[in-house]
């Protein structure tokens, strides 16, 4: 499943804010939205990866804006950075250490790391013909079937 390790060469951010048909309240406050970020990464070769940012600030103490602020801090140290080869889940660690090693002394938040996770995970995927679903499927789970 491996492929040629490419550069990133893309990102591009999306802040969304998509109503809900009905408001509903829990201990944390009232919600009529569903607020997040969109990552989306690209290499060398166009192939694109999309992560997803749900920044809550009574969960991850992360906002949309602190989200954005720290995904255009970050990009600078990971723009060129060579996706890593991707031959089963043992090779998952790579994805983070790539995102460790850009955020050594640069701080950001859970769902903003997860959003890069995923979407280098998606991208180094998608460069070699894979998705997530049929790569590193659970032992014992059956393949996806088209409905």
């Amino acid at each position: 499943m491996a492929h040629a390790g490419r550069p990133l060469t893309q990102a591009r951010l999306y802040a969304l804010s998509i109503p809900f048909v009905e408001s509903f309240s829990h201990s944390k406050g009232e919600r009529s939205t569903c607020d997040s970020v969109l990552v989306q990464v690209s290499d060398s070769e166009e192939v694109a990866g999309w992560g997803e940012a749900v920044p809550r600030p009574y969960v991850t103490g992360e906002t949309v804006d602190s989200v954005l602020a720290d995904l255009r801090a970050v990009w600078p140290r990971l723009a060129g950075a060579v996706l890593p080869p991707l031959d089963g889940p043992n090779d998952l660690s790579s994805v983070e250490s790539l995102i460790s090693a850009a955020t050594a002394d640069l701080p950001i938040g859970n769902a903003t790391h997860a959003a890069l996770e995923v979407a280098i995970l998606d991208c180094a995927l998608h460069a070699c013909g894979q998705s997530l679903g049929t790569s590193f499927r659970p032992a014992g789970m059956p393949s996806p079937t088209a409905a």
